[in-house]
């Protein structure tokens, strides 16, 4: 079991809510977690946890598979961050790119029906941009994406800050390796372009 998910059963454990691991039949490398709720079933995939590095925070994003998405941020006792990602349709869905800790900063970026959403939250307090399509790239340091689906131009942007950095040409972009995409492109902390 990867170490988020231990770390997310012990949580649950310590809440002494009783939850069962599964292991989709289509997807031999993920494991859910899955817990009910009030009349619903509650899903967190061990792809939507990110461990903080003061070793003791948690985040995640739980579903119901349905419209509730919500992401969660535990100090390892109790929760102490819960919001619902902005969407302009639940009924879509959300494709989770990446939940990572950067510092004290979790870097959350999801995309819904129409938008692309980059959000960092830092001491209980969100920062957010969102941008047309789907395209991007994410460094280290930064993320790249096109503001809209034609543009030549990638915006960029830092990480955790997520202040606006000068525009490059998406052919400079290309002549340096980095691969702006939907699904396949290039992700720092995912190099291996599992489940972008």
């Amino acid at each position: 079991m990867k170490p988020e998910l231990e770390k997310l059963t012990a949580y649950l454990d310590h809440a002494g809510i009783s939850y069962r691991v599964e292991q989709p039949v289509d997807e031999p490398n993920v494991r859910h977690v899955v817990w009910q709720e009030v009349e619903k079933s509650i899903r967190v995939s061990d792809y939507h946890i990110a461990c903080a590095p003061d070793g003791k925070h948690l985040a995640w994003v739980e579903t119901d598979d349905y419209i509730y998405c919500c992401l969660k941020i535990s100090d390892g006792r109790r929760e102490v961050f819960s919001w619902i990602p902005e969407s302009y349709n639940l009924w879509y869905g959300m494709l989770i790119h990446l939940i990572a800790w950067k510092g004290d900063s979790l870097v959350l970026i999801y995309r819904e029906q129409h938008r692309t959403y980059i959000c960092t939250v830092r001491n209980n307090q969100i920062t957010l941009r969102h941008f047309r399509g789907h395209r991007l790239a994410i460094l280290e340091d930064r993320i790249f994406f096109l503001e809209e689906p034609e543009s030549e131009i990638a915006a960029q942007v830092s990480l955790p800050a997520l202040d606006q950095l000068p525009g490059i040409p998406l052919h400079e972009l290309e002549s340096q390796g980095v691969r702006l995409g939907e699904v396949a492109f290039t992700n720092f902390y995912n190099p291996d372009d599992q489940l972008n």
